[in-house]
């Protein structure tokens, strides 16, 4: 292998690793005999080497401990025992081979969209050649593909989100939490807290909520947001007024989720109810 990884077709030098989600490598190998001669015309033509990936994509394991990472070993054996159950999708990893029958030399491109530990893995007349280990970072947060919920706070602090009837029947001064689950452009959940804010309210756009949006202020008590790991903030709120009205979460100004069904969340709050004896 002359080229482990690289960003650039040009540069015979290895990439770094990580990598960012939607990146673009280049993967050099040259074609020698048993003997360490150079092989020429059709043995280095396309489709003599081929590339399958595995590994672990962190939307799966985004609330578990993550699993071991693949091991590449030298015994070709060793690196495909796991593949059928770990293969990753082509929309997730996609690679071509072009290769110069003059000079013995295959390129590989790679792509991928999907944030993970992964392994690529190269083959020459079918047999294990190569095997490359490598990490594909999320890239940065996408409000409208963040995921909003609203719920009551458990007691390990997490928050559970509601139902659609429990939403109905709310009691003014209880106290109710939200969570937002960022996620990048590609729809690959974060893993790191982020510089922007986060927040009840305070969108540049209101998605068409049908009931005024609960904000802080007067009328209503809202925390600041914390970060909970796993690309998770939580925040606390409660209502000091009854009524119906929306709650959206913000993450830098922009509006969470695409649309009014995935951005606007309806809540009831229902007034204390008063005993005579």
């Amino acid at each position: 292998v002359l080229k482990e990884t690289s960003t650039d077709p040009l540069d015979a030098s290895v990439g770094t690793n990580p990598f960012n989600v939607n990146f673009t490598s280049y993967t050099i190998i040259q074609l020698n005999d048993r003997f360490g001669n150079v092989r020429l015309g059709n043995a280095s033509g396309e489709g003599n080497v081929t590339v399958r990936f595995d590994g672990h994509k962190f939307n799966d394991y985004i609330d578990k401990l993550d699993p071991v990472p693949f091991i590449c070993t030298n015994n070709a054996a060793g690196y495909t025992a796991n593949l059928a159950s770990f293969e990753i999708a082509g929309s997730d990893m996609s690679s071509t081979v072009t290769c110069n029958q003059n000079i013995g030399q295959c390129t590989i491109k790679t792509r991928g969209i999907r944030a993970g530990v992964f392994r690529m893995l190269i083959f020459v007349n079918n047999e294990g050649a190569k095997c490359y280990e490598f990490t594909v970072n999320p890239g940065k947060v996408n409000p409208s593909g963040s995921i909003f919920q609203v719920g009551t706070t458990q007691k390990d602090g997490s928050c559970k989100q509601s139902s659609d009837t429990q939403l109905s029947d709310v009691t003014v001064g209880s106290k109710n939490c939200g969570k937002i689950l960022m996620a990048d452009f590609f729809g690959n959940r974060l893993k790191n807290a982020i510089n922007e804010t986060v927040t009840l309210g305070n969108s540049t756009d209101w998605r068409d909520c049908t009931h005024n949006i609960i904000e802080a202020g007067s009328d209503f008590n809202v925390s600041t947001a914390t970060y909970a790991g796993n690309g998770e903030y939580r925040l606390s709120f409660l209502s000091e007024v009854i009524g119906v009205y929306s709650a959206l979460a913000s993450i830098g100004g922009a509006a969470v989720g695409a649309t009014k069904s995935t951005s606007c969340v309806d809540i009831t709050f229902n007034p204390w109810y008063v005993y005579s004896f």
